[in-house]
């Protein structure tokens, strides 16, 4: 009997740490997670929203992307939730277009490497001499927090311009 006295507490002092871990860890995953939906969410919608015809615009064939990338940017800014955006969603005021890529990741472009979003409409000439429009929406965000390295997520979204 003496000799198990003090087994509960070498178990608890093995378990107890354990334990933290596993719950740190779930927590840090689920934070990580809901930011990468959250981004995706925005990159998606972004996209959809760059693709989309300007309200009146009724020309078969449009000469131009369809939304401005700063419009499209602005979009994404307003799909992200406070605590998950980005910090060039607090210092994005719309006057100015966002970082673009070369050309779209897509059709063989660079991935940026900086945080924020990048807005990049690349226009593609068909067989049959159309052109239509492609907007893309990239991502990219470093998730910080205590205990756990920073996390690198990215995103990209992109749609085609479908009003000819």
């Amino acid at each position: 009997m003496k000799r198990e006295a003090g087994t509960s507490l070498v178990e608890a002092a093995i378990a107890i740490p354990v334990f933290l871990v596993l719950i740190i860890g779930t927590l840090g995953f689920g934070i990580i997670y809901a930011n990468y939906q959250a981004i995706t969410h925005a990159a998606r919608d972004g996209a959809r929203f760059g693709a989309a015809p300007m309200p009146g615009n009724t020309a078969p064939a449009p000469p131009a992307p369809p939304q401005p990338a700063a419009a499209v940017a602005q979009k994404i800014c307003s799909y992200l939730v406070k605590g998950i955006s980005l910090d060039a969603c607090s210092s994005y005021d719309g006057s100015t277009a966002p970082p673009s890529v070369a050309n779209c990741i897509v059709l063989g472009g660079t991935v940026p490497s900086a945080d924020g979003i990048y807005v990049t409409q690349c226009p593609v000439l068909l067989e049959n001499r159309i052109t239509v429009w492609y907007t893309e929406v990239d991502i990219r965000k470093h998730v910080r927090m205590p205990l756990l390295p920073d996390i690198p997520l990215r995103t990209t979204a992109a749609m085609r311009n479908e009003t000819n």
